[in-house]
Parts: C-alpha cells; structure tokens; sequence
C-alpha cells in the first residue's frame, strides 16, 4: 500500500470531529503561508524589487 493511501486510510479512521479540526488547521495555515507571502512581495516590492524577481526570490 503507497504510504499516501495509507495516510489517507488513517485520516479516515479518525473521529469525524477530528478530521474537521485538522482540516481547518491545514486551511489557516495555508492563508496564512499566502498572506505572508504577499506582505512579502509587497515589502520587496517597495524596496524597488520588481514583483516577479520578488517572487523567484521567495520560491527558492
């Protein structure tokens, strides 16, 4: 069994209320990796680096 199916067994397994939680503990994580991002490129932005090398800087 690949590791992912197994994970998402285990995911399944648990309570229902659980499962809720986690999710939106994924969801806010990612708004919040997204918004400092974004507060990132617009700092780099006004320091007179344009956008797009803004954002190649912060991908790697």
């Amino acid at each position: 069994m690949k590791p992912q199916f197994l994970l998402l067994h285990l995911f399944e397994a648990l309570p229902e209320k659980t499962r809720i939680r986690l999710l939106e503990r994924q969801q806010r994580r990612y708004l919040y990796d997204t918004y400092r991002s974004a507060v990132r490129i617009q700092w780099l932005t006004r320091k007179g680096i344009p956008a797009a090398a803004s954002t190649l800087l912060l991908t790697q």
